[in-house]
């Protein structure tokens, strides 16, 4: 049986999100979450590897709030939600 490498799994997912995420490029970004984890999903990569790549590459990188990061919410917390009409 080969030896896991849990740093080569997540340099393997990362090259492939950045093969892949210039594509998504215009989609809502709940839609680049779910599309680029069912592409690391579907090759078997481990839950925890899948959601910290994909959360990375659509933050920018490493650094992403760990706050917001642990409620696993994704971009701006207001986007969607209307302002509340001038009195």
């Amino acid at each position: 049986m080969a030896e896991l490498d849990p740093d080569g799994d997540e340099a393997v997912a990362r090259r492939l999100v950045a093969k892949k995420l210039p594509s998504l490029r215009g989609l809502d970004r709940s839609v680049q979450y779910r599309r680029l984890a069912g592409l690391l999903g579907r090759r078997g990569f481990p839950p925890g590897v899948v959601a910290r790549v994909v959360r990375e590459a659509l933050a920018g990188g490493p650094g992403e709030d760990e706050e917001v990061a642990a409620l696993g919410v994704e971009g701006d917390l207001d986007e969607g939600v209307p302002d509340s009409p001038d009195p």
